[in-house]
């Protein structure tokens, strides 16, 4: 790739890719050709980390297909939360996403089943993970040219929310089945719900909700998941 000539390259497909893909790599092998590539389709990679998902994603302005979801049985990280809002994605042409994030670990039962609280009292935990929320749904609603969304969610309690070193968040991690609300795909991967995503604020239960920042998405036509 870094010795092709400059933005030439359209589709990348890594098989079974063992090399080591941290973000300083990622950056020096995808920048010539920010303007050309149109698919990254990554399957059964190894030691692909966060922030180098989203060096793809903040630089590559001709994206139209990007596929990245957590492979359980290689040392790949999901793409955590804090990395997928600290930087702005230039991918505004994308039109099929497959992308597995990371938030951080609940302790205590989701804000959706305590029915009995009204008005809704969110933790301070709570809090900050729906401000980073906010802030992922925003990113994502701006691509409007979205045809098919699948956006996976695990939680985790070493995914680097809490910890800014770069070093520890691109490092491999283990993923406890901890929530009631998680089970696991046929491929094996970690999924929970997605909070607030397809849900319109209640200001009369407290209860968060996102809808209203996805109102670009005319042309989506396929989304998987499971949201709340």
């Amino acid at each position: 790739m870094e010795v092709m000539p400059a933005h030439t390259l359209e589709n990348i497909k890594f098989n079974s890719f063992e090399f080591a893909l941290h973000p300083t790599t990622t950056r020096r092998i995808f920048k010539n050709h920010t303007k050309s590539l149109r698919m990254v389709d990554f399957r059964d990679t190894l030691d692909m980390t966060s922030k180098s998902i989203l060096t793809i994603l903040e630089l590559c302005e001709a994206l139209e297909v990007f596929k990245k979801h957590l492979d359980p049985n290689s040392g790949d990280l999901f793409m955590a939360l804090r990395d997928a809002v600290s930087a702005t994605w230039v991918c505004k042409r994308i039109r099929h996403l497959e992308l597995t994030i990371g938030i951080p670990e609940a302790h205590q039962a989701p804000y959706y089943a305590r029915h009995d609280e009204i008005p809704l009292v969110l933790s301070d935990d709570e809090q900050r993970l729906f401000t980073k929320l906010e802030k992922f749904y925003t990113q994502i609603g701006d691509l409007t040219e979205l045809e098919y969304l699948d956006l996976r969610v695990i939680e985790n309690s070493h995914n680097g929310e809490d910890n800014e070193d770069d070093n520890a968040n691109d490092a491999s991690v283990t993923l406890p089945l901890s929530s009631i609300d998680s089970y696991l795909y046929d491929d094996g991967t970690l999924d929970c719900l997605l909070p607030g995503l397809l849900s319109l604020p209640n200001n009369n239960t407290g209860k968060p909700g996102f809808l209203h920042l996805l109102s670009g998405w005319t042309k989506l036509k396929e989304l998987r998941d499971r949201y709340v």
